[in-house]
Parts: C-alpha cells; sequence; structure tokens
C-alpha cells in the first residue's frame, strides 16, 4: 500500500477510518480511484470505499434501518477524503448482480481495513462471479466516453476511465467470471 499512498496520505486515511471504525463494524475498506488506476494527480481525493456489517438489533426492530450509506467528503490535514460504507445486504445483492463497486471492494489488492469475514467472503465472491458484470463495466464506460466526448475530447482523466473500465471489464471476463 506504501507504493500508492504516501505517508501523509495513509495517516489521514488512518484517521478517518478510526473515526469511522467507532460508528460501525467494517467488513473491508478498500482504496479506490485514481490512487489504484495509477493516475493520481496533485488534487486527487483519498477514495475510501467500505462494506459494513450492521448491528442485528438494528436490522431486527420494527423501524427498518436508514437506507442511506454513510458517506462523506472533507478535507483532513490537506488531504480530500471521500469516504462510503454501505451495508452488506444490499452489497451482497448488487455482488449477486454484478455490480462492479461492490465488487472492487470485496476484491480489491488495495485493502485498508479487513475483518476475519472478508477472507471468506472473497472466495465465495469469486466463484459467484458471472458475465452480468459487464453491464456495469460498459455501462460506465459508455458514461465516461459520452462525458468526455462532451468535454470536447479534452479530458485525459475522462478518457483514461473509459479505458480504465474498459480493461477492468474485460479483464474480469476473461479471468475471473463463469
Amino acid at each position: 500500500m506504501n507504493r500508492v499512498l504516501d505517508q501523509r496520505q495513509l495517516a489521514v486515511a488512518n484517521r478517518v477510518l478510526d473515526m469511522e471504525s467507532a460508528n460501525r463494524r467494517h467488513l473491508v475498506v478498500s482504496l479506490s480511484g485514481a490512487h489504484v488506476y495509477g493516475f493520481p494527480s496533485p488534487d486527487s481525493d483519498l477514495d475510501l470505499k467500505a462494506i459494513h456489517i450492521a448491528p442485528t438489533e438494528g436490522l431486527l426492530g420494527l423501524s427498518p434501518p436508514h437506507p442511506n450509506a454513510p458517506d462523506r467528503i472533507q478535507t483532513v490535514d490537506g488531504v480530500e477524503v471521500d469516504y462510503s460504507s454501505n451495508e452488506i445486504q444490499p452489497a451482497l445483492a448488487g455482488i449477486l448482480q454484478g455490480n462492479g463497486n461492490f465488487l472492487e471492494r470485496v476484491l480489491s489488492r488495495f485493502v485498508l481495513r479487513s475483518s476475519p469475514e472478508h477472507e471468506t467472503l472473497r472466495e465465495l465472491v469469486k466463484r459467484s462471479l458471472s458475465r452480468r458484470l459487464h453491464r456495469h463495466y460498459r455501462g460506465f464506460a459508455a458514461g465516461q466516453l459520452r462525458e468526455w466526448e462532451k468535454d470536447g475530447l479534452r479530458s485525459a482523466k475522462k478518457l483514461l476511465y473509459v479505458l480504465r473500465t474498459t480493461l477492468t471489464g474485460t479483464h474480469a471476463l476473461r479471468n475471473l467470471s463463469t
């Protein structure tokens, strides 16, 4: 991980995750975005994407749990942090539908925090992958391509996102799915 984040960024990520861990039990927290894909700029934020496990009593009560995922965007010590976390149930439903955002959180090589259950989930997710995941990457790449064209074909970052999602989807279909 130290090749991807510098010491200051890693310290900020750990501070934010310590605060968020006081509010929920993380199954996994992965780094995402430009740092992971190899094209961070000096103003790139830290994308911290998590899956958490809600307490059973919160799920079994008469009032349904709050549907919004916890998220925050803030600047800490000069580093912009984009943190979001989803409860495991909608994350698992998304994984079964081929949602690449959740797949990347579980299967990432850039894990900042991991619970004992994470490795078990990793193996289950690998075995559940299917060609359904192509919809996610195809849709994201097409959206980024439209944005790049709308910007007059000038944004290298948008073009990199088109290429990244296309290559990620291609890699996943060739190597991970059944």
